[in-house]
């Protein structure tokens, strides 16, 4: 007594169906989560290197803003009274060489502005030695100045003078 199933054959196409639809609808799940994670591995590797860059331009910029800070002392003591002029002007450029060396070459921001930094040094360095150099040639200029325009200020007082003693001398001789 075999019993007969109705609809056998409806019955199988829908099986069909729904196993094959659902056989696609996990696949898709599981595609979607393997490459979300899969992603997400690709981005955190990518932060890491993007994190480990940043860390080295801060340890470089570190290092050259405590180099450059240790070249402007040494340009400031240029012009303390009793130093080594010579000694410390070589140890400054020294330092803006060493400067030079570890800025950054690429074109960020950072290579602009150490570039800058080091030329403003180099400047710096160069008018501080023409101060130290002249000495107190500005504090002697201006006495000069003023020894200049008391002279002048005599020779017309002299010329006043003298015309005096001509106009005297001339109205005494032609009495």
């Amino acid at each position: 007594m075999s019993q007969s199933i109705v609809n056998q054959k409806d019955r199988s196409v829908h099986f069909w169906k729904f196993f094959v639809l659902f056989l696609l609808s996990t696949g898709l799940i599981v595609a979607a989560v393997y490459f979300n994670y899969h992603l997400s591995d690709r981005e955190t590797e990518m932060l890491r290197s993007e994190v480990k860059a940043f860390r080295i331009q801060e340890e470089a910029q570190s290092k050259f803003a405590s180099t450059m800070e240790d070249a402007k002392k040494l340009i400031d003591s240029l012009s303390l009274p009793g130093v080594p002029v010579n000694f410390i002007d070589q140890q400054a450029s020294d330092k803006i060489k060493q400067l030079s060396s570890t800025q950054y070459v690429d074109s960020s921001i950072y290579g602009a502005l150490n570039r800058s930094i080091v030329n403003t040094l180099l400047q710096y360095e160069k008018y501080t030695l023409k101060v130290v150099n002249y000495g107190n040639a500005p504090k002697d200029l201006e006495e000069l100045k003023l020894k200049y325009d008391q002279s002048q200020r005599d020779q017309e007082e002299l010329k006043k003078n003298l015309d005096n003693c001509r106009a005297l001398l001339n109205s005494n001789t032609g009495d």
